[in-house]
This record gives C-alpha cells, structure tokens and sequence, in this order.
C-alpha cells in the first residue's frame, strides 16, 4: 500500500505536462492562424485520441505483445506514459518557438494584435501526444490503486491518487503570473524537463514493482 501511495507522488509533475499548465494551450492557439476554428477548439482532439488509442490498445497492441512475451508491466506502462508526456510537452515548446518566431510581435505574440503565421492544427500533436500519455499513466495508476489497496481502503487509495490532481492544478495556479510572454516557451519546456529527470527516477526506484503477480497475490490475498 505505502509503495502505491508513493507512485502517485510522481504524478503532479506528470499531470502539469498534460496539456500544459493552465490556459497556457489555449493562450498559444489565441496567437495563431485559426481561420474561424475556436482557439480552445483542440481540446477536443484529447477524448477523441483516447476514445481511439484505449481500443487499439487492449485489442491489437497487448495482445500482440503478449503473445510474444513481451507484456509490458504496470510500472512500464506509467514510464511510457511519462515519456510520452515529456514528448508533448517538448512538442509544446517547439511550436511556441515558432509562435515567437512568426509573430511580428515578436516574443509578445500573446498581446501582438496580429497573430503569427503558423496554423492552430499544429497543435494537434501536442493535444495527441498527451491523451495517449494517459491512456498509459492514468489507466495503469487507477489500476494499481485498485489492485494494491487493502478491500476495506481501495476508496481511499483512489482518493488519494486524485489528489494528486488537486495538487497539480495548485502548482498550476502558483506558476500563473509566469504563464506570460516572454516566459512561455520556458512554461512548456520547464515541466517537461522536470518530467523527463522524474521518469528515469520513477523507473529505477519503482521497476522491482513491475510484475503482474506482485498486484494479483495482493488481489487474492484480500479474497481470502
């Protein structure tokens, strides 16, 4: 159970790279080329990616991999999501670059009245790449919440791990008056670096976590 408790730790870091931290995504689309599309319109494309990714992941990828021995474990699955996230966030950074490099305000692209000439689409990768980070990180965490708590405490476990979100979006709320230009590129690129330093430190702290049977004996025990 402690060990469970301590995975979700390293989730507030994980949780500021998805989607980055505030209005920060919707802050970048504002100043970009939208031809009419809403500035938040993205935003979508995050259920859409799931709604795609979890199918083809329970019934093509694990499969396959399975059959061949290759399970990935619960703790690779959260790295993975990790990885994934600190992709997203690089991807972030790279297109607020090319925000800043396009606008003819220069870095003040967010208070420029003219935006720059790059399309809002681009930020497709950004809203992709961290929708399938959680179809790893999220849906494994809840997993092994479940799995790892004692039955008459599984509400509380899960309670715990969603506060985790809780206090991802403080952070957020502290890092606000720096979510501003010229500081935004730094906004996308901090937490993912922070992220990434984190994902080498979750796997070799937590990778003697990553059998299957460590979760199933917990489970079994508690039936009998």
């Amino acid at each position: 159970l402690t060990e469970a408790c301590d995975i979700f730790w390293f989730f507030p870091i994980y949780n500021l790279n998805d989607g980055g931290i505030g209005s920060v995504a919707t802050n970048q689309g504002a100043s970009m080329i939208t031809n009419g599309a809403p500035n938040d319109l993205l935003n979508n494309f995050n259920p859409l990616t799931i709604i795609v990714v979890i199918p083809i992941l329970t019934f093509v990828i694990y499969p396959f991999l399975e059959r061949r021995k290759l399970k990935p474990g619960p703790i690779t699955r959260m790295t993975i999501g990790f990885a994934v996230a600190t992709l997203a966030g690089i991807v972030g950074a790279l297109v607020q670059w090319k925000v800043y490099q396009l606008s003819p305000c220069g870095t003040h692209a967010s208070t420029c009245d003219d935006v720059a000439d790059i399309s809002i689409w681009w930020q497709i990768p950004n809203t992709s790449l961290s929708a399938i980070s959680e179809c790893f990180a999220n849906v494994t965490a809840y997993e092994v919440a479940y799995a790892r708590a004692p039955k008459s405490m599984k509400g509380l476990v899960i309670a715990v791990f969603l506060f985790m979100t809780a206090l991802s979006s403080a952070l957020g709320e502290i890092l606000i008056p720096a979510t501003a230009d010229p500081w935004l590129i730094w906004i996308w690129a901090g937490p993912a670096v922070a992220l990434a330093v984190q994902t080498v430190i979750f796997w070799f702290r937590f990778r003697h976590l990553n059998s299957e049977n460590y979760f199933a004996d917990n489970v079994v025990s508690d039936l009998v």
